[in-house]
């Protein structure tokens, strides 16, 4: 079994590193099929890896299909969620975690969120009234 494990790891990894795309996905797609299909009947480990590559083979593939692309931004939220439930020793309501994670993540910049805040004070050439237009006075 370690053999065939070894082998079908050495496989991925080829697919993964052709530099030519469509190559490494031609590969990853025999790949899918081979451990799917081709599998003995004591290796069930590798049954079960045949059938989960199967059903996911569009996520797998998705790969060859978009580069650049990565799930290492979900993965860091996913990291940061654990280790405020960790940290905060239970919440008492899903309410606490939720306002909880908010606040901690406000210091997460990603390319979707603006760089700046905007603020919350009018500029002075504003239509609204300003400290500047309240008599001093009174």
């Amino acid at each position: 079994m370690t053999s065939a494990t070894w082998g079908i790891y050495q496989r991925m990894i080829a697919a993964y590193r052709e530099k030519d795309r469509s190559l490494g996905r031609a590969a990853m797609e025999a790949l899918i099929d081979a451990v799917s299909q081709d599998v003995p009947a004591g290796l069930d480990e590798l049954r079960k890896l045949g059938r989960t590559l199967k059903a996911r083979a569009t996520d797998v593939l998705a790969y060859f299909e978009r580069p650049g692309t990565s799930n290492g931004p979900t993965e860091a939220i996913n990291g940061r969620l654990e280790h405020l439930r960790g940290s905060a020793l239970g919440f008492r309501n899903l309410t606490n975690y939720i306002a909880r994670s908010l606040l901690e993540f406000r210091r997460i910049q990603t390319s979707t969120t603006p760089s700046s805040v905007k603020s919350r004070f009018r500029h002075p050439s504003s239509s609204r009234t300003t400290m500047n237009d309240v008599p001093t006075h009174l």
